[in-house]
Order: C-alpha cells, then sequence, then structure tokens
C-alpha cells in the first residue's frame, strides 16, 4: 500500500509509476485483509485453499509484482537513457551545463 500511495503523491512530469498501477498496489494490501480470518476456517472460501485466500489474493499479488517489475525496469532504463545524453551532451559542449 506505501508504494501506491507514494506513487499517487508522485506529481512529476516522469513519474515511476502510472496511476493505475498505484491504484492496483492500494487494492493488493487491501486484499489481503481476507488473510486474517484464514486461521478459523479449515474448509471454504476463506481456507488456506479457499478461493479467496489463496486464488484471489495470491493472483493479485502476483499481477502487483509482475506490473511493478516492468515499470520499474521501464523507469531505469527511461533514466539511464537520460543520463547516457547528458553525459554525451556534456563530451560535445563541456562548457555547458545540464541546468544551463
Amino acid at each position: 500500500m506505501a508504494a501506491g500511495l507514494v506513487g499517487l503523491a508522485d506529481k512529476s512530469d516522469n513519474p515511476v509509476f502510472p496511476r493505475w498501477v498505484c491504484k492496483w498496489a492500494i487494492f493488493t494490501g487491501i486484499s489481503f485483509i481476507p488473510l486474517t480470518a484464514m486461521p478459523f476456517f479449515k474448509t471454504g472460501p476463506l481456507s488456506w485453499n479457499g478461493a479467496i485466500c489463496f486464488w484471489a489474493v495470491f493472483g493479485t499479488y502476483f499481477f502487483w509484482t509482475a506490473s511493478m517489475g516492468v515499470c520499474m525496469v521501464k523507469d531505469a532504463s527511461r533514466r539511464l537513457r537520460h543520463q547516457d545524453v547528458e553525459a554525451i551532451r556534456e563530451r560535445e559542449q563541456p562548457g555547458l551545463s545540464a541546468s544551463a
């Protein structure tokens, strides 16, 4: 949930995570609430192998992990490209800085 809240608070031009990924992170955190009932059920959807506690919760976690990983790789690639462009500009014009 923290990654989602921080991502939604990011107002930069190029945020690390798209807004839908941040909302999905919050939903994934909330989806873990049914796990607190798991010790009290031996059968049914709230048992350890039930539809809610196993498939829904771990399905949302898997999708969240995959989407966050893809977004982080894309952001890292974008930042490295930007860094390379700045380094090339500095070599071509050594007197100018990136902020000028």
